[in-house]
């Protein structure tokens, strides 16, 4: 413990074994006879710093970091505790990307991402991908065989008004789908330029969800409403269209016909692809 407690001043005071004779009251012990940390909770403490080294915790099932002022990345090592089920480490100051060895965790396990959302999606100078707003909710597998036939994850999920799956707010089945219609939404955000939920023009008061404003310009094949106007003259009608139709795909209330994050990547760089090979061909014939 003296990872965390020599690395936090404001944790000095807790010397000494953290579960013998009795657990320091932000942490939570197993109760063998030689106790191992499962948990520790530390939100709203005030910390500041990076995220101290843990990689020793193999036992840790919870780290709840939230409401502080952490800084730095978030550490590769995250990734490679055998039994974390639950991370949280919102409203912090933490940079840079998602380690990889995190990424994979969450595509193998139960971890799922809380708060897909676009003021959450930050972009670097070379355009990677960095993180804002980080929060990871715990899953847990309950037995569904008798009611489905299949085996379901049920969980309580948290999200921002606009990006939740209404799939969940339905069923109160979470599965990574729920991602997945997050992100649909962000990409319709970032073809139209407007929020997820649009002031209405017949009725003051009123908001549309950017999902049913969207669909009927499509439907039409109209593609001058749907876009942002901002967006430069010079664009590949269609790769714009490519991101529209992943954008429904992701969003389809059907959770079996949504894609996965995977092909989600692999068409995005499809569509990259048409609009890089269509302004190459603009300088060409400049």
């Amino acid at each position: 413990m003296k990872d965390i407690t020599g690395f936090f001043p404001s944790l000095d005071i807790w010397t000494g074994d953290p579960c013998l004779p009795f657990a320091y009251n932000w942490l939570t012990c197993t109760n063998d006879t030689r106790p191992y940390i499962s948990i520790i909770s530390l939100a709203e403490n005030k910390l500041n710093g990076s995220i101290p080294d843990l990689s020793s915790l193999i036992y840790l099932e919870i780290l709840d970091l939230q409401n502080n002022s952490l800084t730095g990345p978030i550490p590769d090592f995250l990734g490679g505790l055998p039994a974390l089920t639950t991370l949280n480490l919102d409203n912090n100051n933490l940079s840079g990307q998602i380690p990889k060895s995190l990424l994979d965790k969450i595509a193998t396990s139960g971890l799922k991402l809380r708060d897909v959302k676009s003021s959450n999606i930050l972009l670097g100078k070379q355009f990677e991908g960095k993180i804002s707003d980080f929060g990871i909710s715990k899953s847990r597998q309950y037995d569904t065989s008798r009611m489905t036939g299949n085996s379901q994850v049920y969980t309580v999920v948290q999200g921002s008004f606009g990006y939740l799956d209404p799939v969940y707010a339905e069923t109160n089945i979470a599965t990574h789908s729920i991602d997945v219609y997050a992100f649909g939404v962000v990409l319709f955000e970032l073809v139209s330029g407007k929020p997820p939920m649009i002031q209405a023009t017949t009725r003051m008061g009123e908001f549309l969800h950017i999902v049913q404003w969207a669909k009927p310009q499509i439907e039409r094949g109209n593609l001058s409403n749907l876009i942002d106007p901002h967006l430069s003259d010079d664009r590949n009608v269609s790769s714009v269209w490519k991101v529209v139709d992943i954008a429904m795909m992701c969003v389809d209330h059907d959770r079996k016909k949504r894609p996965t994050m995977r092909e989600v990547k692999l068409e995005l760089q499809s569509a990259l692809s048409m609009e890089l090979r269509a302004a190459f061909m603009i300088t060409q014939i400049r």
